[in-house]
This record gives structure tokens, C-alpha cells and sequence, in this order.
């Protein structure tokens, strides 16, 4: 019985277009992001990074990403939070939903913030994102204090 009851839920997932729980654990972020984008709710999508909770925090980031361009401006605000987890978290979610309008804010951040897991997930989207007018801040983050920025900053330059 727990085989089929598996089974069926296997079959499921393969016809979604969602994962099970979404690719951040929670559906139900997403669904709350995606309704917080779709109407333009800026306050609400910083009201939910602002929670005390990391992890939620780091969630809701999660699911901006995911959502895309709409959510950019919360993202926006995810990038300056005072959590390293959640700034790491916000520059991963550009490299999905942001553009080109991002790579100033990337390459700042790359050089001059303070955790060496912010530094590395601005390198790591700099790469995803192709940001070939950016080489330069890369080859400058090679030399970086930390050996993940340096790996991720190496990485972003191969790619």
C-alpha cells in the first residue's frame, strides 16, 4: 500500500510544473511571493523578509527568485537585510529574476561587503548572469581573503 501511495505521488510530481513543495521546501512561499509580486505589493514582500526568523526570511527570498522580474524590487530590498543569509540568499534570487540593472548592485557588493557568503553568491550570480562587463571586478575578487570567493570568482570568469 505505502508503495502505491508513493507512486501516485511520484506521478504527480512528474505532471506539475512545481515540485513537491517547491524547489525552497515551501509551496506555500511561493504562492505567497507570487501573489505579493502579481499585485505589486512591495511593502508586503519586505514585511516578509523583515521576519526574525532566518530561515523564513531566507525562504521568502527563495521564492522571489523563483517568481522572477516581478519580485525584483523585493529582492532589491533582501540585498541590503543585515543578515549575511539572507543578502547571500538575495543574490542568488537575481541571477533568476534580476537583469542587467543588477550588475552595478552585484559588483559593489562583490567587492566591499563585509560576509565572504555574500561576496561569493555575488560571484556566483556574476557568472550565471554572463556579466561579461563585470570581468574585472571578478579578476579583482580572485585576490579576495576568502578561498569561496576566489573559487566562485574563478568560476563566474570560466563561465
Amino acid at each position: 500500500m505505502g508503495v502505491l501511495i508513493a507512486a501516485v505521488g511520484v506521478w504527480q510530481w512528474i505532471g506539475s510544473t512545481e515540485p513537491p513543495g517547491g524547489s525552497d521546501g515551501d509551496g506555500a512561499a511561493f504562492q505567497r511571493m507570487k501573489a505579493l509580486a502579481d499585485n505589486d505589493d512591495q511593502a508586503g514582500m519586505a514585511k516578509a523578509i523583515a521576519v526574525k526568523d532566518v530561515k523564513t526570511a531566507c525562504r521568502s527570498v527563495r521564492a522571489m527568485g523563483r517568481v522572477g522580474p516581478k519580485a525584483i524590487l523585493g529582492i532589491r530590498v533582501a540585498m541590503k537585510d543585515p543578515r549575511p543569509e539572507v543578502r547571500q540568499e538575495a543574490m542568488i534570487a537575481v541571477s533568476r529574476a534580476g537583469s542587467e540593472k543588477e550588475l552595478p548592485d552585484l559588483a559593489t557588493v562583490l567587492i566591499k561587503d563585509e560576509s565572504p557568503i555574500v561576496r561569493a553568491g555575488a560571484a556566483l550570480t556574476l557568472g550565471r548572469m554572463k556579466a561579461y562587463t563585470k570581468v574585472e571586478m571578478l579578476l579583482e575578487a580572485m585576490g579576495d581573503d576568502d578561498v569561496n570567493v576566489r573559487r566562485r570568482a574563478n568560476k563566474a570568469i570560466e563561465k
